[in-house]
């Protein structure tokens, strides 16, 4: 079902990000007919997350986005990844919001956050695994956007130029140093930010993915990116979720020569976001990885 809601004016911008955000709240509560409780942290994101409480007393989870391609790629993702058997809070409803926000409504699951044990990490890998078995090989292009590593890697550099050149022009050295990689023959789903927030354990103990709005069309390769330099750093971790991912899909360890473009491209994306919000912790973790891969040859 799609709902539209045209009626009210943006938050005075002038008065904050968290003014804004209750304005949003406040008129996609009135919209949905239901009571919104902001869910997460609150800050200069691209998405809001809020539970929603109907007059019957059952819950939603409610996802606000400020950008009509996130959205889009998740009401596409989200019911192709349950068809493939991932456990994922199932899409309700979505919509837009004024002009320039757009919002879906997914099944309520009561959860506790990703805690990163052996069972857990495994499981999480076999998730991956078969996301991408499942999909290898299917007709994706006229539905997802095919993800380019160059193109993408040049345009998060192109981004850098205005908050830090100096990070832009060490992010195009390190990409020109290293040579054309070789594509595989079959290209898959991605979850495209895969990492352990995204991940929940709900009451049983199982694990649910969620947050499908990056989800593309590539090499599987690309869903290891954030993980391995934040998540799957120490060799132990990363050989229990590789014996989960392989339970499901090919092996993919020792990483391909991709990976490095896959890291490089991650980095830059640390950057852009962190850096464009004041995220100085964050910013310092993109920093870090971009100085490793200035020493891989």
């Amino acid at each position: 079902m799609t709902r539209v809601h045209d009626a009210g004016a943006e938050g005075d911008e002038l008065a904050g990000v968290h003014r804004s955000h209750a304005a949003h709240q406040a008129d996609l509560g009135e919209l949905l007919g239901l009571k919104l409780t902001p869910y997460g942290k609150v800050g200069d994101y691209h998405n809001q997350h809020f539970r929603g409480l109907s007059a019957r007393g059952t819950s939603v989870f409610v996802t606000l986005l400020d950008d009509a391609d996130y959205w889009s790629r998740a009401l596409r993702a989200t019911p192709l990844a349950e068809w493939a058997g991932i456990r994922t809070p199932g899409l309700l409803e979505h919509g837009h919001l004024h002009d320039d926000h757009w919002w879906l409504v997914h099944e309520w699951h009561e959860m506790q956050e990703f805690v990163p044990t052996a069972r857990n990490i495994a499981k999480a890998g076999e998730l991956l695994g078969l996301l991408h078995r499942t999909t290898s090989g299917m007709h994706l292009e006229p539905h997802f956007e095919r993800h380019d590593l160059d193109e993408e890697i040049e345009s998060r550099a192109s981004a850098l130029e205005a908050l830090d050149p100096v990070a832009a022009d060490r992010t195009r050295a390190a990409r020109s140093k290293w040579g054309a990689i070789e594509e595989p023959d079959t290209v898959c789903l991605t979850h495209g930010d895969t990492h352990w927030r995204n991940f929940g354990i709900d009451r049983d103990g199982e694990l649910l993915w969620y947050d499908w709005e990056n989800a593309t069309c590539g090499y599987p390769v690309l869903d290891f990116g954030k993980l391995i330099d934040h998540g799957l750093t120490a060799p132990a971790e990363r050989d229990t979720f590789l014996r989960g991912y392989h339970r499901s899909a090919a092996t993919i360890y020792p990483w391909p020569p991709a990976m490095r473009l896959v890291r490089l491209w991650c980095a830059a994306g640390v950057l852009v976001y962190s850096l464009a919000r004041g995220l100085r912790d964050f910013a310092a973790h993109g920093y870090r990885v971009l100085a490793q891969l200035e020493g891989v040859t």
